[in-house]
């Protein structure tokens, strides 16, 4: 059968497929060689690795996954201890210049300080906030300067 009448799109795509295929064959083989391989070394005693080593192997591996998982989510509540810290400084700036700017809400706050000094804790939690994304910017440039060195 002759193939000089397709042109040369055609014959790619027929030479792609057939590459495919003989790929698809020959890894076949090569897998059914290998889990022939697989099985003759599992029976092997004198290939087996020791049960305790199994063990401290599995163990290591474990521990590396629990810092990864330990380490995300430390990562996550950093992300959003430094959201909630933005907002709270977003918060206050607009509460000051509300503040700064309309009688009213000199005259609420006024009120809110006589009747209910316990409503202040939202802004110590907020002052805490900024105080623990400021300690963490620094200590994250502390450690930026290190590893650059």
């Amino acid at each position: 059968m002759s193939l000089d009448h397709l042109s040369g799109d055609a014959r790619e795509k027929l030479d792609d497929a057939c590459l495919s295929a003989l790929m698809e064959e020959y890894l076949g083989i090569e897998g059914a060689n290998l889990e022939g391989e697989t099985l003759r070394l599992n029976s092997d005693a004198e290939f087996r690795y020791p049960d305790a080593l199994d063990e401290k192997c599995l163990k290591e591996i474990e521990a590396h996954f629990a810092n990864e998982r330990r380490r995300r989510r430390l990562q996550t509540l950093r992300k959003l201890g430094n959201a909630a810290a933005i907002l709270a400084v977003v918060l206050l700036l607009g509460w000051a210049v509300l503040y700064s700017a309309v009688e009213n809400v000199q005259l609420s706050t006024a009120v809110l300080f006589k009747t209910g000094p316990w409503l202040l804790i939202p802004a110590v939690i907020a002052a805490a906030a900024v105080a623990v994304t400021v300690v963490t910017l620094i200590r994250h440039k502390k450690e930026a300067g290190r590893t650059d060195k």
